[in-house]
């Protein structure tokens, strides 16, 4: 295929958009029961924040909140569409189809930005990340319609498309209302300064001009949060600070890289083990767990930091555009699978996260890529929710999978930096200068 008219282009979109949806009817119809009660809990508690806030209780201050302000957005919209008197089962069917909603506006929004990444065959390559994010999509129809982690995942997409088409300001704020509702799509702020930083003389902007771009992202990233702390500000209350100290005395979540050595140690007779439940989730504890608390933020940052460095370089002035457009997408994944990875905490829904930027960079030359991600969604399904309670037990198979699966999430990681066989080719961000 190159390029097709735009009513057939539309034809294959639409049909793309309606596997999405129907397999993820299908999968969840297929499980429903067992999932409204794999769920039930987490529901319960977005319902209860949305209540609450509708009825002007501001978080943090008339009650306890374990996520940042703005999540409020995505929680508090299924409530606010319903009738007064509403039931919780009808709250949840509301939150479904709203990220439902999410979903089909993250693969319109991978599809447009993969026509950005690839002028000369725009068509295929939307296509192409079109089909990808439906199949991922489709893979984690157990997970995501349940958790409000694909708002984040729309808002990063958005900015990361604001990017790539020159639009710092606008780029800054999306990326800026993904931070002040999830965190995690700040690690996409110093990629996206970095850009614009390093942007070349020729074919993108002046370079003259990079650091006044990287600076209004970085400014434009902040003001969703700060308009978000106006509230607090004027209380003269640090009461939002509340939701940070929370995950910050959290330790070895279950699912974490950290804790699946331990529990594989644990079955290996090296070390001994034990899941205690606390700050709402199954941590592990054992001789290990001390001094891996210690080293994990140092894993981590040099982790991140080693992806700003491959970043700096291959985004140099040097490379041509379609070299550093490529960089751009692998290294983005690459920083979210560090921050992912070697985090203390590694969820079942952080696997919505990296959805969009692996669609994207299978258009770049890393076509299996969303193959190994499906593989890596189906590795996380068997812990939560088939053998949740198995993991829990530290059941061999279960602890199997999930190291397994953390395996091939930081393998990956150091593919998409080190990249020296797509290097050779000359497919992916860290191609050499033509």
């Amino acid at each position: 295929m190159t390029h097709v008219s735009p009513r057939t282009y539309r034809l294959l979109l639409t049909c793309i958009l309606l596997f999405q949806l129907g397999a993820v009817a299908l999968v969840t119809r297929a499980t429903l029961v067992a999932l409204v009660g794999a769920h039930e809990g987490d529901w319960r508690i977005y319902e209860r924040y949305a209540t609450r806030f509708l009825s002007g209780d501001l978080p943090y201050v008339s009650f306890a909140m374990e996520y940042p302000p703005a999540a409020m957005i995505p929680l508090a919209l299924p409530a606010l569409v319903l009738p007064e008197g509403a039931t919780s089962r009808e709250y949840q069917a509301s939150f479904f189809l709203f990220n439902v909603l999410w979903s089909v506006l993250v693969t319109l929004t991978v599809a447009s930005t993969a026509r950005v990444l690839r002028p000369d065959n725009p068509d295929r390559a939307a296509l192409g990340a079109a089909a990808g994010c439906a199949l991922l999509f489709a893979a984690s129809a157990l997970i995501f319609p349940f958790r409000y982690d694909v708002f984040p995942l729309l808002m990063s997409m958005l900015g990361i498309r604001c990017a790539l088409t020159r639009r710092p300001v606008a780029s800054g704020l999306w990326l800026g209302l993904g931070v002040a509702s999830k965190i995690y799509p700040g690690v996409f702020i110093p990629m996206v300064m970095i850009w614009f930083w390093r942007a070349k003389s020729a074919g993108l902007r002046a370079r003259s001009d990079g650091w006044r771009d990287a600076l209004k992202v970085g400014v434009a990233g902040t003001l969703p949060l700060a308009v978000c702390l106006v509230p607090y500000v004027l209380l003269e209350t640090t009461a939002y600070l509340n939701f940070l100290r929370y995950h910050a005395l959290r330790g070895l979540q279950i699912e974490s890289v950290w804790a699946g050595v331990i529990m594989a140690g644990h079955r290996l007779g090296l070390t001994d083990a034990a899941v205690v439940h606390n700050y709402g989730a199954q941590h592990v504890n054992g001789a290990w767990a001390g001094w891996m608390l210690k080293v994990q933020p140092v894993v981590s940052g040099l982790a991140i930091l080693w992806v700003l460095i491959r970043a700096w370089q291959g985004m140099a002035p040097g490379r041509s555009d379609a070299d550093r457009l490529n960089c751009f997408v692998n290294l983005s994944l690459a920083m979210l699978l560090a921050f992912m990875a070697f985090n203390k905490v590694f969820s079942t829904q952080f696997v919505v996260w990296p959805i969009g930027l692996v669609a994207l960079a299978s258009v770049t030359g890393n076509r299996r890529l969303p193959l190994l991600w499906f593989v890596i969604v189906l590795l996380t399904l068997h812990g939560f929710p088939y053998d949740y309670w198995g993991l829990v037990n530290m059941n061999p198979a279960p602890v199997v999978a999930l190291n397994a699966r953390n395996a091939l999430v930081v393998m990956m990681l150091v593919i998409l930096c080190v990249g020296r066989r797509a290097e050779r080719n000359g497919e992916v961000g860290m191609t050499k200068p033509q």
